[in-house]
């Protein structure tokens, strides 16, 4: 891309040499968006996750609205918040890529191979080693003892479950045919006995 034309060496951004070759479209393109940068460092909030108010989205949208007015100048008079936002994002990801492919290449012993550097690059360093260095600004956190929690008794079956339970081992058991039989026998004797009639019932029917 135009835009991110890339000068072989680890020379740093900021250098004089890294923009001699640059038209002076070219280098004061390049200061602006560096002057950014700059600017970019400086709001902590933005960037730093540890910071206080780095989830106060009202004061970040705050001072979006407020770099975006500190990089307004006669060619660009009007402040775009949006702008500044989506540039660091893709400048953040492209540096991100270059330190993988920079680990892969020194992996494989290819940085004879490597392609030129970002001329940001230098500039975003303090947004890498903040990615990989903010754990150790953590605090430790002391492990607190846990007291044995005191045995309770296990919950009283109610009454219903018990029946069902009964119930199911009792079919489980095995009866035998005869038994059937008898038991049968047993309830129709009972029945049968319950309608036999009196000798006064019967004589006064006859």
């Amino acid at each position: 891309m135009a835009n991110e034309w890339r000068l072989p060496g680890s020379t740093r951004s900021t250098s004089i040499t890294n923009l001699t070759l640059c038209s002076k479209q070219a280098k004061r393109k390049w200061r602006y968006k560096f002057k950014f940068l700059d600017l970019y460092k400086e709001k902590e909030c933005l960037w730093m996750e540890n910071h206080k108010d780095f989830l106060n989205f009202e004061l970040k949208d705050e001072v979006w609205e407020q770099l975006a007015q500190e990089m307004c100048c006669p060619e660009r008079p009007h402040p775009k918040p949006d702008k500044w936002r989506h540039l660091v994002i893709k400048w953040r990801y492209n540096v991100q890529l270059e330190q993988l492919r920079k680990q892969e290449a020194k992996h494989f012993d290819k940085l004879s191979e490597m392609p030129r550097k970002l001329r940001y690059s230098d500039r975003l360093q303090f947004l890498i080693k903040h990615t990989f260095d903010r754990k150790k600004n953590v605090q430790a956190v002391t492990p607190v003892a846990r007291t044995p929690e005191p045995l309770t008794s296990p919950p009283q079956e109610s009454l219903a479950a018990k029946c069902m339970r009964l119930g199911r081992c009792k079919s489980k058991l095995h009866t035998s045919f005869g038994q059937k039989l008898r038991t049968m026998e047993k309830i129709r004797n009972k029945r049968c006995g319950r309608m036999c009639l009196s000798p006064e019932a019967l004589h006064r029917i006859l």
